[in-house]
């Protein structure tokens, strides 16, 4: 059994007792036990928790409703079993509970532990103790809750948090463990771009891996972000690696430790630690590669300081002698109109841009600047790709607003990095769009030389990786719009879940993503879209209401049910083959609370588990929504200690009614027998991620499918035979999600989502190179058909065809011939041509 925690407040709130989780009855009991808990065993001043919960705007009755509430927690902990008591004082109110029985107090006594041994003798195990108090974070201390006074509150903790990542990351650096925390740094400084400290060691870990180009274009982009967002230069600490990098000197010369002239530490001061000692004698200058490198690096760094010179002093340069165009051209076109360029002086990165287009939402999420690309390098000084000139390439880079990067450029790898790492494009050119213009000159780059389009956001569905052709990236194209009014939201291409879920959450509303967070919004609905919340709601393709899509011509398309009715239903449903879709409108569902989260119980009872589900699933209504996977998850840092190297069948829960009902619905379940781990219970909806605990970090894995006709008791145990206990089954994980409900209707809208028929779908994700052992075993139960979302990987590029009845098919290959005759769109998941 792992350690439960009675009180877990590194995320949303969760209490358990003796009997199992408690369910709290509303808000203001929330905000008043996460205050409480925050400051456990002393006394809180009753006005600050009035304040906390009614921030600044108390009703007549605030103290005497904040007695009911304390009321009403002594009796919930009496009933559940909970080792706690609120105790009344003549100030305010004390909650006495042992503090290692509350996820904050036993995170900071574990990263006081591990400041204390690294102090003694940095060791694996001290950064074990790191890791162990950092996996105790599940998200934001109040997710969920609105109260100013707790967020400023819990703010002194999050700087905790990442004050002890950046410690771990130090010390993981003395260790020479620079290779194996170089996913989790850039992840940390794309979320965290001003944290100058992280910055400093993806700097360092990028350079001891031998990737010396990329570690200065990362110094180059923060200098630029820190100059154009807050008007200051970095740090002395980040200045130092770029010196040290720049002249060729060894690892060993890097400074390792924070300096005090770098930027606040939070926590107590600490020593900086000598670096490694150095030999004797002149250092060894870099490889010849990376004296390229470093030159082309001294080359942008000027190109970087002779713009913002212009920028200062425009009057005094004089830029017709070079042929750069007037910056007053017209806005890019759109459908019917004219092609029209805004050209942009190349270098000059604060030239006039184009406005924004209507309705698009200024909460865009920075994921970083993408550097000094083609617009900071003419193509004499630069190698171009074969089949296109120099001239050509000058002439794109002109009409962006975005980048363009070709094989050798430093920020070639980083903008194709996607989630699964199954393979990986290799395209002639990446353009990194900002806009929807810049998209259409992408396609019609492509399609005046007949190379072939691919489109990438997060990377998570990879099929056939590209192979020459253009890549168009849309990660920047983020912004998200909620409109309250009329419960829809409108994103951008790029835009992902977690951000769709918080802007809707502040309105009670919800959207029908997935299981993931970190999944982009548009190949997910255009692939169908099955989330928590399908049983009741249907795909989420079902309630699109309006796409903007840019076709093989070049073409922006306003694409409606009234409008290009055709591409509409086969967008949804049919995913990137039509086009690039640059933007989506939505509608919105009224859910703000749910019912749920997942049980993780022991391998040998994944056979009575599955029987019972596939009885229990005949059952339920359709506000219930369920799955069970089987993982094999590897003994890997990332992955929690009890699921480690085990067989652990995971139950997934999501029940949009009242909690109450929700735990008379799962009690059967629960019944099945002790759980490692069981988190299940009242929830609100922007912790959704929390029921499926999807891998958040990169991984190679394939992904495979098929949609299972019916389950009966026969298919169970087949099912167990060939991947439960003593299988031999070697997956990450096989899946069952239950079907129905409206995920067994028609849309309202009629659109190509197949598989409707189906009652629930089998999917399965391998390592590298393993084959199907689950999945044909089960073909006596299968519709014949696969979910089109639900393949990632090689050898799935050629099984689009079976994800649709024989006709569908045949109308998305006709539509095809029509709005893309020379197969532009032709990388990933490809309908075929007819004729």
């Amino acid at each position: 059994m792992v350690h439960q925690f009675p009180f877990r407040i590194l995320g949303p709130l969760v209490v358990h007792g003796t009997g199992g989780k408690i369910r709290l009855s509303g808000d203001r009991q929330r905000i008043l036990l996460t205050m409480l808990l925050i400051d456990a065993n002393r006394i809180i001043d009753i006005d600050r928790l009035v304040r906390a919960i009614w921030d600044g705007m108390p009703p007549a009755t605030a103290r005497s409703q904040l007695r009911i509430c304390v009321s009403s927690l002594r009796r919930q902990f009496a009933a559940g079993g909970v080792a706690a008591t609120i105790e009344t004082h003549k100030s305010g109110y004390e909650i006495r509970v042992q503090e290692s029985g509350v996820d904050l107090h036993l995170f900071v006594s574990l990263v006081s532990a591990a400041r204390a041994a690294n102090d003694t003798a940095p060791s694996e195990e001290t950064v074990r103790t790191f890791q162990r108090a950092l996996c105790l974070w599940r998200g934001p201390i109040g997710a969920g809750l609105e109260s100013p006074l707790l967020e400023s509150v819990a703010l002194k903790f999050h700087e905790d948090r990442y004050a002890a990542l950046e410690d771990r990351f130090e010390l993981e650096l003395q260790l020479g463990r620079h290779r194996r925390i170089l996913g989790e740094l850039t992840h940390h400084v794309g979320e965290n771009p001003f944290r100058e400290t992280l910055s400093a060691q993806l700097m360092i870990a990028l350079f001891r891996s031998g990737r010396t180009a990329e570690a200065l274009s990362l110094f180059r982009r923060t200098r630029r972000r820190f100059s154009e967002e807050l008007g200051i230069e970095p740090g002395e600490r980040l200045r130092t690696i770029e010196r040290h990098i720049l002249r060729g000197e060894q690892d060993g010369a890097l400074p390792l430790g924070p300096q005090a002239e770098g930027g606040p530490r939070h926590g107590p001061a600490r020593p900086a630690r000598r670096a490694a000692a150095t030999p004797a004698g002149p250092p060894a200058g870099p490889p010849a590669h990376d004296r390229i490198a470093l030159l082309e690096a001294e080359i942008a760094v000027l190109r970087a300081a002779y713009s913002q010179l212009a920028e200062r002093a425009p009057e005094r340069l004089d830029f017709r002698p070079f042929g750069l165009p007037d910056a007053t051209a017209p806005s890019p076109s759109t459908e019917g109109e004219g092609r029209r360029v805004v050209p942009r002086l190349r270098g000059m990165e604060g030239a006039a841009r184009p406005a924004e287009t209507a309705g698009q939402s200024p909460k865009r999420e920075n994921n970083g600047s993408s550097g000094h690309g083609r617009k900071e390098r003419s193509m004499a000084e630069h190698a171009h790709p074969p089949g296109v000139s120099p001239a050509a390439l000058d002439r794109l880079v002109a009409q962006l607003r975005g980048e363009v990067f070709a094989p050798g450029d430093a920020e070639f790898d980083a903008e194709l990095s996607g989630f699964n790492l199954i393979a990986r494009h290799r395209p002639a050119l990446v353009v990194q769009a900002v806009s929807a213009a810049d998209v259409q000159a992408a396609v019609r780059f492509a399609a005046e030389r007949e190379l072939p389009v691919g489109v990438q956001a997060t990377g998570h569905g990879i099929a056939a990786p590209a192979d020459g052709g253009v890549l168009v990236s849309t990660k920047r194209m983020n912004a998200v719009a909620v409109d309250p009014r009329t419960a829809t939201a409108r994103v951008e291409a790029g835009a992902r879940w977690h951000q769709v879920i918080a802007a809707a959450a502040k309105h009670a509303l919800a959207p029908l993503n997935g299981s993931s967070h970190l999944v982009g919004v548009v190949g997910y609905t255009l692939g169908g879209g099955l989330g928590p919340l399908g049983r009741q709601y249907g795909y989420a393709a079902d309630h699109v209401i309006r796409m903007q899509l840019v076709t093989a011509d070049g073409v922006l398309r306003d694409v409606t049910a009234e409008r290009h009715g055709d591409l509409f239903w086969a967008l949804r449903g049919g995913k990137g083959n039509f086009g690039i879709v640059t933007a989506m409108e939505f509608g919105l569902v009224p859910v703000e609370r749910l019912y749920g989260g997942g049980i993780y119980f022991p391998g040998e009872l994944s056979g009575p588990l599955l029987h019972a589900w596939q009885r229990w699933t005949e059952t339920v209504p359709e506000t219930m929504s369920s799955s069970v996977a089987l993982l094999r998850l590897p003994d890997a840092p990332a992955v929690p200690e009890f699921l480690r190297d085990r067989l652990v069948a995971h139950l997934r829960i999501a029940f949009n009614g009242r909690g109450a009902e929700g735990e008379r619905l799962v009690r059967p379940l629960r019944a099945i027998g002790p759980a490692l781990l069981d988190d299940v219970g009242d929830m609100p909806y922007s912790a959704v991620a929390d029921i499926h605990r999807d891998p958040t970090e990169p991984m190679p894995f394939h992904e495979r499918n098929v949609v299972l006709r019916e389950l009966d008791a026969n298919a169970v145990t087949r099912l167990l035979a060939l991947a439960g206990d003593g299988s031999g089954s070697t997956d990450l994980m096989v899946e069952l999600r239950h079907l129905g409900g409206a995920l067994s209707r028609p849309a309202a809208v009629p659109n190509a989502v197949a598989g409707r028929d189906g009652a629930f779908t089998l999917s399965t994700l391998s390592r590298p190179g393993a084959p199907d052992r689950v999945l044909h075993g089960m073909a006596p139960w299968s519709t014949g058909r696969r979910y089109l979302n639900f393949l990632a990987g090689p050898d799935t590029a050629e099984a689009v065809a079976d994800c649709f009845p024989p006709a569908a098919y045949a109308r998305l290959a006709a539509l095809k011939a029509t709005y893309d005759p020379r197969h532009l769109f032709r990388l990933g998941h490809t309908i075929r041509r007819t004729g």
